[in-house]
């Protein structure tokens, strides 16, 4: 099998580890128009993005990366969709015409993408010239005239966040069929984004990646993550997921704040990083304090 062979799933296949990424052969379109490799993208960079609430296009910088690799001493697996030849990790989430993102791995032949092109083909291919991932504020990105996310699914298969005995955590919450992981993902990716780009900048000095080349913004995250849905009990999950998704829920809301203030050119920084924090604080306290008294009750 030569490197880059589009091959049928065969047992054993290397896939070591757990990739972020597009492949090398990936294009964007930045914002004079002009199409470049993906591992060309410097941070600050514009490139071509979706809003999902307009409906339109747009061109934001790259902020940071959740993974930057130029080559792999291993080879990684990806999913490619023609007639796009759109490389991705099988975990990595594109939209399909419905405006849902789900994993590669769920795209299959005659499925429509966001972009109204229908997949022709899905193939597996692997690679080790280069791993990449860019984030941006809108946590979309357009590679290869798609339109992909910046995020992944930490669940194999799953488009949703489920608990261990397969419910959506979206069911616990809210009564809703599920919250996706484009949602959960930028919800908790806030701090890293209103960090970089509303208090200090972009700058590449302050980022730094693992030996595998993913962020160490993402890479300890990460690996809580994967282990409170793969291990922990639902009570736990429970118990770390809803005030997880309520306190990065109110950062979230505090990074639009602060990017409306900004643009209005006011400096209340320093009341809006103190208010949000009293809610956040506010909000524990009383889920605590409820999830407490119900457990007294049982």
């Amino acid at each position: 099998q030569s490197e880059g062979e589009c091959v049928e799933p065969i047992e054993g296949d290397p896939n070591p580890g757990f990739s972020i990424c597009f492949s090398a052969g990936t294009s964007v379109e930045s914002r004079n128009g002009d199409r470049i490799p993906i591992g060309d993208l410097k941070l600050g960079d514009f490139v071509k993005t979706y809003d999902a609430r307009s409906g339109t296009y747009s061109y934001e910088p790259v902020y940071s990366w959740s993974h930057y690799q130029t080559k792999s001493d291993e080879k990684i697996e990806f999913i490619q969709l023609m007639p796009s030849k759109l490389e991705l990790s099988p975990n990595h989430l594109v939209f399909l015409d419905n405006g849902n993102a789900v994993p590669a791995s769920l795209v299959e032949k005659g499925n429509r993408l966001l972009s109204g092109d229908q997949v022709t083909s899905v193939k597996r291919v692997y690679r080790k010239d280069g791993l990449y991932a860019p984030f941006t504020p809108s946590g979309t990105i357009v590679v290869n005239d798609q339109i992909a996310s910046t995020y992944v699914s930490l669940q194999k298969d799953s488009a949703t966040v489920k608990l261990q005995n397969g419910w959506p955590l979206g069911l616990m919450i809210m009564g809703g069929g599920g919250i996706s992981y484009q949602t959960m993902a930028h919800l908790f990716e806030a701090p890293h984004r209103m960090y970089v780009i509303q208090l200090f900048g972009i700058n590449e000095e302050s980022e730094s990646y693992t030996e595998q080349g993913v962020s160490q913004w993402v890479a300890l995250p990460l690996q809580y993550s994967e282990w409170i849905l793969e291990h922990a009990s639902v009570g736990v999950q429970l118990m770390i997921l809803i005030p997880g998704v309520m306190i990065f829920g109110t950062v979230a809301l505090m990074e639009q704040v602060l990017w409306i203030m900004m643009n209005q050119n006011r400096n209340w920084g320093g009341a809006c990083l103190t208010i949000a924090t009293a809610l956040v604080v506010v909000v524990v306290v009383a889920y605590m304090r409820r999830l407490f008294a119900t457990q007294k009750r049982v």
